[in-house]
């Protein structure tokens, strides 16, 4: 059977994802837009806030939701740290019910968009995490779409007072003042993969899959429909899925739990907006080019940021386009690791990939 029939074989699930951390407790974040984000912080022993630890915020990518760092997350609590875990605006299990305060969610709300997750989503949180753990600065930790969004709130992407996108210069270097070191795992720094073979049609691919859809609680999330153990197998066995996800570092129990508890489908005013930039350069309404901030990082003042950055790559990652990433990491005269045999997904979500990325950045928090 195919991967493609498979996806379409496989019987539905209703029940909601489950949440993947023990001990915690969630916060709804109010946004300048008034969004709801949905912010999960893990406690402390007899079920208390870690108030005095070191704050460090972890942000999932594209499709995916907070249980993403299910297999980081409690290894930064044992370590001491106060550990936040967001759920991007529209992305979530269970929580899209009311992630608009007092409204029900609505898939075209033009808040979903993609011109609102580093404007408005990234400033909010680091300011929630910064002010709820007594003014410390905020270790910034992030997978695919999180780095990318982050690239562009520290860059000064933001909204002016008639809320256009601009890019602000003062905006940048605020930061610096609440961030104590930004680690991106797996962040893209282009937006057109045009030139490269393939990637031009991964929206179409995951569209004929079902993800990019109207959401509601009648029906499963996508990738729900692989959570059979044989699709691990499936998956396994084809070549063209290695830049994405190596299986050969994951279990079948983990590449289950990814499937079944890891991912969510996303709104269409943000899959509508990011198809809309791609039809023109990239670019807001207000003329800010995402893909020129996103690959001249560092080449223009408002990449001079003295925020400590540490850059975890994957080697067979095809989403973030390594050979970007080498010249990049050079230019910044930042440190950057590269996981060997390891794609996309898998760097967080294989137990190896994860106890790397772990071990790298406990090591670099220790010497910043």
């Amino acid at each position: 059977m195919s991967f493609i029939a498979l996806l379409l074989a496989s019987s539905l699930s209703f029940a909601a994802p489950q949440i993947l951390f023990k001990n915690h407790r969630i916060h709804t974040v109010k946004t300048s837009d008034n969004v709801g984000l949905k912010v999960l912080e893990l406690l402390g022993p007899g079920a208390r806030p870690m108030k005095t630890a070191r704050p460090i915020v972890l942000m999932h990518g594209y499709t995916n939701n907070w249980n993403g760092w299910h297999l980081i997350a409690d290894h930064y609590r044992l370590a001491g740290l106060r550990v936040f875990i967001v759920n991007w605006r529209g992305h979530g299990q269970g929580e899209h019910r009311s992630v608009v305060l007092d409204e029900r969610f609505d898939t075209r709300d033009e808040r979903y968009s993609f011109h609102n997750l580093a404007t408005i989503d990234v400033p909010t949180v680091i300011d929630f995490a910064y002010e709820i753990s007594g003014k410390q600065k905020v270790v910034y930790q992030s997978h695919s779409m999180g780095g990318m969004m982050a690239n562009l709130a520290f860059a000064g992407v933001s909204h002016n007072a008639v809320q256009e996108v601009v890019v602000s210069i003062a905006k940048a270097k605020s930061y610096e003042n609440k961030v104590a070191a930004y680690i991106p795992v797996s962040a893209p720094n282009s937006l057109d993969f045009k030139q490269y073979p393939g990637l031009d049609y991964f929206e179409y691919w995951l569209n004929l899959i079902g993800i990019n859809g109207d959401r509601s609680d009648s029906i499963d999330l996508p990738f729900d429909r692989l959570r059979h153990r044989t699709g691990y197998w499936v998956v396994r066995s084809n070549p063209l899925v290695q830049g994405l996800v190596n299986l050969q570092n994951m279990t079948v129990d983990e590449y289950v739990a990814m499937l079944e508890f890891g991912v969510s489908d996303v709104p269409r005013a943000l899959s509508e907006s990011i198809a809309q930039m791609r039809q023109e350069g990239y670019k807001s309404a207000s003329g800010v080019n995402y893909e020129t901030i996103s690959q001249q990082r560092s080449r223009a003042s408002y990449h001079k940021t003295k925020i400590p950055t540490f850059m975890i790559s994957a080697d067979e990652d095809v989403l973030a386009l390594l050979d970007q990433q080498i010249p990049l990491a050079r230019r910044r005269g930042v440190e950057h690791v590269i996981l060997n045999d390891t794609g996309h997904l898998d760097i967080i979500l294989g137990t190896e990939g994860a106890l790397t990325v772990v071990n790298n950045t406990l090591r670099f928090l220790g010497e910043n």
